[in-house]
């Protein structure tokens, strides 16, 4: 989306911005937060440059590099200077809202301000996609899928909104309509690696344990990961390829402890997915109460995430969800 004229006028501060924004969409989180703070000390009363860096706190959070303790009262104070300058700025209100829904677990606050985000810029994906997330804190499995497909409409040539309308499709269960999408994407954007990891978590939780090895290594040749490739059989056994799958999340739990005993932050998320491909119902509830205490953003991933079938009807499992903090109701 363009800015409104007023920020376009400095055309030097709008091509900082819109580098920043490129960066972000690129996948290059960390360069595009130092570009949005470089922004900020530059030009201080230039509204959009905070509400950029309130993203860039929330995107390094959900992707597993900053707590989540340290980053929401950074992207909190980011957003509400941009606000402060410009109280009709979407992309704001986008940010406070995934800050009231996550880390204070204020949902119903939370969808008032993506209500006015959706007001404010209703052509802007972003706000769509926050309400897709609402949505499915919500458990309206339609009206998220219909908000994410909206995404995608909005801006059709990004890959990751593609992917987010499959990840809904695979929630719900719709695993042929998730490949149908999946398969588009992989052939529209061969290089970008997302659809094929989530692809091989389609195949995994459908028993191919065979096809989701042969994806991946699709995946790799396609984004020239040749070290990883090699790692893979070509032509693995189904009960091969499930011991692979086994060995790698082993692997990733030993990293995930080397790293909390080093003092690391290691997201409990990662640590839930990984005990639920071993099936271990005591520790995927032990670091599902973790994600809770860590206000970890793919909790609500997790509580629809099919790899986590095997233990939802296990009365621990449906005590813990009944006392999650954004279902109870507040005390008066």
């Amino acid at each position: 989306l363009l800015l409104p004229e007023r920020y376009r006028r400095d055309t030097a501060l709008y091509a900082s911005y819109l580098r920043a924004l490129t960066l972000r969409f690129h996948g290059q989180d960390v360069a595009s937060h130092d570009s949005f703070a470089a922004l900020v000390d530059r030009a201080p009363l230039y509204a959009p440059a905070y509400s950029g860096l309130a993203h860039a706190y929330i995107y390094a959070i959900s992707n597993g590099r900053t707590p989540p303790a340290e980053g929401y009262p950074l992207a909190e104070a980011a957003a509400q200077k941009a606000l402060a300058l410009d109280s009709s700025l979407a992309s704001a209100y986008v940010a406070e809202g995934m800050i009231e829904m996550i880390w204070r677990w204020d949902v119903a606050k939370a969808g008032k301000m993506i209500d006015l985000a959706v007001e404010l810029e209703p052509s802007d994906p972003e706000v769509h996609l926050l309400r897709a997330n609402w949505f499915r804190w919500q458990e309206e499995a339609d009206s998220s899928l219909a908000e994410a497909r909206k995404t995608l409409a909005l801006d059709p040539l990004n890959p990751g909104h593609n992917d987010r309308v499959a990840r809904m499709l695979f929630y719900a269960r719709r695993y042929a309509e998730a490949e149908s999408v999946y398969r588009k994407s992989i052939r529209d954007y061969p290089a970008y690696d997302e659809p094929y990891r989530e692809l091989a978590d389609l195949y995994r939780e459908m028993g191919r344990m065979r096809a989701a090895v042969q994806i991946l290594r699709a995946g790799a040749k396609a984004t020239a990961d040749s070290g990883f490739q090699d790692g893979l059989p070509p032509e693995p056994s189904e009960s091969e390829a499930a011991g692979l799958f086994t060995n790698w999340a082993r692997q990733e739990i030993q990293d995930l402890r080397a790293d909390k005993r080093a003092g690391k932050y290691a997201p409990a998320d990662q640590f839930v997915m990984a005990f639920a491909v071993l099936r271990d119902t005591t520790e995927t509830l032990r670091w599902l109460d973790s994600a809770v205490i860590q206000h970890n953003p793919k909790i609500q991933g997790l509580l629809v995430n099919p790899r986590l079938d095997f233990l939802r009807a296990d009365a621990r499992f449906l005590e813990w969800k009944a006392h999650l903090p954004w279902r109870v109701p507040p005390q008066p």
